[in-house]
């Protein structure tokens, strides 16, 4: 499989587009307490997040999730790199994220 990704930088967050598969937009980043995920696809999906820390550990999961906005408090996590994971059916999305406290 071949994905051809389009990243651009839109202020203070970040929307990574992927042809022909999921679309997310991620803000603010670097997050300090809640970071906000939009969905972008026409119809809501099964939708699971998950976040890990820097050595791989998972630190957050979700339950599944059938909207196309969700706001993680991440007020609670110590400062540093994280990947954030989204999982679509077939599809999977992962970003970098910077929690600074």
């Amino acid at each position: 499989m071949t994905w051809n990704i389009n990243v651009e930088n839109l202020g203070t967050g970040q929307q990574i587009s992927i042809l022909n598969s999921a679309a997310i937009s991620t803000y603010p980043n670097p997050v300090k307490d809640q970071l906000h995920i939009k969905i972008l696809e026409d119809q809501p999906v099964e939708t699971y997040i998950e976040l890990y820390d820097a050595q791989g550990r998972s630190v957050l999961k979700s339950e599944k999730l059938n909207s196309e906005y969700y706001s993680l408090d991440l007020s609670e996590f110590a400062s540093g790199f994280y990947m954030l994971r989204v999982k679509q059916e077939d599809k999977q999305l992962s970003s970098r994220i910077i929690i600074k406290q």
